[in-house]
């Protein structure tokens, strides 16, 4: 029998790509950026622009010089035999969208932009409220939906989403690794100390598979927090000075 339980890391503001380099998203300034990971040590670390426009709260698709942000919250790094991606929580635009690093385009990869709301299904008719962490499997992205108290998993073939049952996801228990922290100091990211990081372990199989329907966080007991690790790799008040 094939086991439905899947493991991962929950991804917030700051998180270390798959190629070793640092992506934050920025939601003071609506921007992603990345640290190339050559730069880690040097005196001056050089952070790239990457999407959005600073200071500019927007929404618009495309070429990667005129997308525009609204507060992301969390950007991870995804690649497989076709290229590499980035998955980005654009969370007070309610949807996920994916970068394409070959041909430097954005398209809505989950939910309905500029619409809040709770609906599972295919793209075109899900919804998100304010997704915020991006956990990612082979098969899987997982979006903590803040504004939805749910835990929501998007498949990646078909972008079809469902929402995870209340229990569906915890933290595995006596499992850990060591995931470095950095740290920001004027224009100087720097690796301070490693921290046992926790994983979490979602059963795939524990869905509200009822099709596309509207569900009502507040009536509904299924839709509680499933148990979050959150992951973050430093909390921050301030936008990021760019070298």
């Amino acid at each position: 029998m094939t086991s439905t339980i899947v493991a991962f890391y929950w991804s917030s503001l700051v998180s270390l790509g798959m190629d070793g380099n640092l992506w934050i998203a920025d939601p003071a300034e609506h921007t992603i950026m990345m640290v190339s990971n050559l730069t880690f040590s040097d005196s001056n670390s050089v952070i790239y622009s990457v999407l959005g426009t600073a200071n500019v709260a927007g929404f618009r698709l495309g070429d990667y010089t005129t997308a525009q942000l609204n507060s992301p919250a969390s950007a991870v790094l995804y690649q497989n035999s076709t290229g590499q991606y980035l998955f980005i929580s654009d969370t007070a635009n309610h949807c996920v969208k994916l970068f394409h690093m070959d041909n430097h385009q954005v398209e809505v990869f989950a939910g309905t932009c500029r619409e809040a709301g709770f609906m599972d299904g295919p793209l075109g008719t899900n919804k998100f409220n304010s997704p915020e962490q991006i956990g990612f499997t082979d098969t899987h992205l997982f979006v903590v939906d803040r504004g939805n108290r749910a835990v929501r998993m998007v498949d990646l073939s078909s972008r079809n989403v469902l929402s995870l049952r209340l229990g569906a996801c915890n933290e595995a228990s006596g499992s850990s690794s060591a995931k470095p922290i950095y740290t920001f100091d004027g224009n100087i990211f720097s690796q301070v100390y490693s921290l046992p990081i926790h994983i979490m372990n979602c059963d795939t199989s524990q869905t509200l598979n009822y099709g596309p329907q509207l569900y009502n966080a507040n009536t509904d007991p299924r839709l509680r927090y499933c148990l979050e690790q959150t992951i973050l790799c430093g909390d921050r008040t301030t936008p990021f000075i760019h070298a």
